[in-house]
């Protein structure tokens, strides 16, 4: 037998302002964003987006330390 599950998520866009505030309230910086598998500057047609955060002031440029999926 079959079941079909029905969900509803709420759901918000954050700019990418908001985004640098986040990581600047949690002393991280905005290393790199972009399109979710593309890399693509972001648009709005886009459904996904990536960012990458390090702790402000690493020296260490290749190591990220916070990896968020929007």
């Amino acid at each position: 037998k079959t079941h079909f599950v029905h969900e509803t998520h709420k759901m918000r866009h954050y700019s990418i302002y908001e985004i640098k505030n986040i990581l600047d309230s949690a002393n991280m910086e905005l290393m790199n964003y972009g399109e979710w598998l593309t890399g693509l500057e972001p648009s709005e047609h886009t459904w996904g987006v990536y960012c990458v955060g390090r702790k402000k002031g690493s020296k260490r440029r290749k190591s990220a330390s916070f990896v968020m999926k929007m």
